[in-house]
């Protein structure tokens, strides 16, 4: 059914008018020209916005880095200053001299480290203030909000710790002293110092600030895109609906990549937090909506392209019309001429052919050679005609003598 369809339309299509095919030819080249030309123009613009995009990405990564970098110093001169506080050092002094020579920890001792701990908590606004003691154990913490206790917490394998408390580490970056620390109550961005009396490091004490909603609100406000805080593969906080979240926290990318979730493609970058003692990796994942920008761009383009698209299809429809009329005009004269010989059955005066084409001419030149064969000939039947009359003639004399000399000779 659909071949024979197709088929009686080619058919409709060949006996269509020249005219009415040339321009909807023409009309339908410059449709698919515009076509080609946004689809052209649509990808070249996504590549374009995409890698403004990932520029744009990787400066305000590389801003945020850097302000990270500043305020996580800032976590390693607050533990840098508490570890330098005289009754900070006083109570964590006490409490070793006492510990070792007991045997045991004494709670009065544990409660005055806890409670000078707490108090530089308090005055610094800190997520968590924790003091441990030389072998990386916490002997007393203060964790906003938190309501479980995390002293006797192993921080040893804490790389800020772990270094904080290796007196043969001597360098002068603050990287080294940074880690991410995971507690009960939460993750932290941590910065560690050691505790050093008379040459001996009895302790660290360990200065951080959540990593909670909070952040990511502060980094959106700042990034005016999207942000995902994410511990290995579990997401902390958001500002994406948690189904999305949860694909950014389980994408293994590290660089600036483009990342689809559902309909929409982010630029993606990924801010590096640290470990945690148990070899989590805390991040920050900078999310640049890369679709909603094609979107609004191509979007114009659209508009434009279908406006101007259209005009260009009218005036393309037009021009063929016109061109057709103008080529087509004296083949209509010259076939118009033809009829009328043939009607008359003769040919009167000749074809004016001065504005037609090569082709018209060629082709009137054509028809005039066969009209004078064709005039030769008859002329050649007429005299043949006329001698066949003549000797008809006297062939109907000679009979009509015979008669009578027969009927006299009766």
């Amino acid at each position: 059914m659909r071949a024979r369809s197709l088929a009686a339309l080619r058919h409709q299509l060949r006996r269509t008018r020249l005219a009415v095919r040339l321009a909807v030819l023409s009309a339908a080249l410059a449709a698919l020209v515009v076509c080609g030309s946004f689809a052209a123009l649509s990808v070249q613009t996504r590549a374009t916005t995409r890698q403004l995009l990932a520029d744009e990405l990787g400066r305000n990564q590389r801003t945020l880095v850097a302000l990270q970098r500043e305020s996580r110093r800032r976590l390693v001169l607050a533990a840098a200053l508490l570890s330098q506080s005289p009754n900070v050092r006083s109570a964590m002094a006490t409490y070793r001299v006492e510990q070792g020579a007991s045997g045991a920890p004494r709670a009065d001792l544990t409660n005055t480290v806890r409670r000078e701990i707490e108090r530089a908590g308090r005055d610094l606004n800190a997520g968590a203030v924790l003091a441990t003691d030389e072998t990386g154990r916490v002997l007393a913490g203060y964790v906003r909000g938190a309501g479980t206790a995390v002293e006797g917490t192993e921080l040893a394998a804490l790389p800020a710790v772990r270094k904080a408390l290796d007196a043969t580490l001597t360098t002068s970056r603050d990287d080294a002293y940074l880690s991410a620390l995971g507690l009960p109550s939460g993750y932290y961005m941590v910065g560690a110092a050691p505790v050093i009396l008379d040459g001996y490091t009895i302790g660290t004490v360990v200065f951080g600030e959540r990593v909670d909603s909070a952040l990511v609100a502060s980094l959106r406000a700042s990034f005016e895109g999207d942000v995902v805080a994410s511990a290995g593969g579990r997401v902390i906080a958001s500002s994406l609906p948690e189904r999305l979240a949860a694909r950014v926290a389980a994408d293994e990318g590290q660089a600036s990549h483009s990342l689809r979730l559902e309909d929409d493609e982010y630029m993606a970058a990924v801010i590096p937090i640290g470990s945690t003692q148990s070899g989590t990796t805390l991040r920050v994942t900078l999310l640049q909506p890369l679709t909603p920008a094609t979107r609004v761009l191509t979007a114009g383009l659209r508009r434009d392209f279908l406006l101007y698209g259209a005009l260009a299809v009218l005036l393309a429809a037009l021009g063929a019309a016109m061109l057709s009329r103008s080529l087509l005009e004296p083949l209509r004269r010259f076939i118009d001429f033809m009829r009328r010989g043939a009607a008359s059955e003769r040919i009167e005066g000749g074809f004016d052919a001065e504005d037609a084409s090569q082709e018209i001419r060629t082709l009137n030149e054509s028809f005039t050679l066969l009209m004078h064969a064709l005039g030769r000939e008859r002329a050649s039947l007429e005299r043949r005609g006329e001698e066949l009359a003549s000797a008809n003639a006297v062939l109907t004399d000679e009979v009509e003598q015979r008669e009578r000399v027969t009927r006299a000779l009766r």
